[in-house]
């Protein structure tokens, strides 16, 4: 029988980001996207919101960017100066509304797709909207699923993934250590962050498909409460097989991937809305998301800085 795999060495980079700081950021990105190269990666995966960090309040509408704001010129320059498929995601804007937009970029230094978070997290609610998309982005080396962060832990992510038969499924994420409160539990915390160091894994062993996860370290400050960025980062391959792993530092992951064999055509077990177990204070951050969602739409604020941005740039 015809072997009908493809070995791709791939690259997960764990990054701390600088609030706000976009070239700052882009300029160390760009430091990583070398080292990858360098280790004959053609796929890397950056962070969610890598290029404006993750600092939710009204001054991260400033930092809004158009389809031809700093983010994707970075993202087109360089790969093409590498050679490389580049993904990361930013604070997009379009007309009056801001969108959490993962864009990749191709070899020949072009956006080839783009997909916008569909589920604001939490406080994410307040700041930028979702849309329902396909969630994948079909290239050359195959059609590459895109969870963005709070996605990959809601019931419909997994569905979508299985309905699209993706060959690669890519986790950008800006996932932090919770803070204990009301919703969360000292037990619940530390079964969240157990749960986040298999999520790859857990995707990986069901859907049979390699997946590669990044997430952002370092400090998370917000208006709430200040804490860490998770790490983990992983790299894990269709059959189970963890790659390559990060715990808290910033670093990258360089690890060879086999696209086209397994797909066990099974889904996760879910849990009404959620794709895992949880505890249910966690049904309350329903309540905060639906507030944030009203109080964006009528926030006549928002609309006049994504208006100011995207009709002068």
């Amino acid at each position: 029988m015809k072997d009908l795999t493809t070995i791709i060495r791939v690259a997960a980079v764990q990054m701390e980001s600088i609030d706000y700081d976009i070239n700052t950021n882009l300029q160390k990105a760009s430091e990583f996207v070398y080292k990858a190269a360098k280790q004959k990666a053609k796929l890397i995966l950056f962070p969610e919101f890598m290029s404006i960090g993750y600092n939710l309040s009204e001054k991260i509408w400033n930092y809004g960017e158009t389809e031809n704001g700093p983010t994707n010129d970075w993202l087109r320059k360089i790969s093409k100066n590498k050679n490389v498929w580049v993904g990361t995601s930013y604070l997009e804007v379009l007309g009056e509304n801001y969108f959490n937009t993962f864009a990749l970029a191709n070899p020949d230094g072009n956006i080839i797709g783009k997909v916008r978070k569909q589920t604001p997290a939490t406080l994410e609610a307040f700041y930028f909207i979702g849309e329902n998309n396909s969630h994948v982005i079909i290239t050359e080396i195959g059609k590459i699923g895109v969870g963005i962060c709070y996605e990959n832990q809601l019931s419909y992510f997994p569905r979508l993934i299985l309905q699209q038969s993706v060959d690669i499924l890519v986790m950008p994420h800006s996932a932090p250590r919770p803070v204990k409160s009301i919703i969360w539990q000292e037990i619940d915390i530390e079964k969240y962050i157990n749960n986040f160091k298999h999520l790859a894994y857990d995707y990986s062993k069901c859907l049979g498909i390699p997946v590669i996860l990044a997430n952002k370290c370092g400090k998370y400050e917000s208006q709430a409460f200040i804490s860490e960025f998770l790490g983990y980062s992983t790299i894990v391959d269709n059959n189970g097989i963890v790659k390559g792993k990060l715990n808290s530092e910033e670093g990258i992951i360089v690890a060879d991937i086999t696209i086209g064999q397994n797909k066990n055509l099974k889904i996760l077990k879910t849990y009404g809305r959620w794709a895992w177990k949880v505890p249910w204070r966690m049904n309350v951050l329903r309540i905060i998301e639906a507030y944030g969602s009203i109080s964006y739409n009528i926030n006549n604020t928002r609309k006049k800085k994504a208006q100011d941005i995207y009709f002068t740039k």
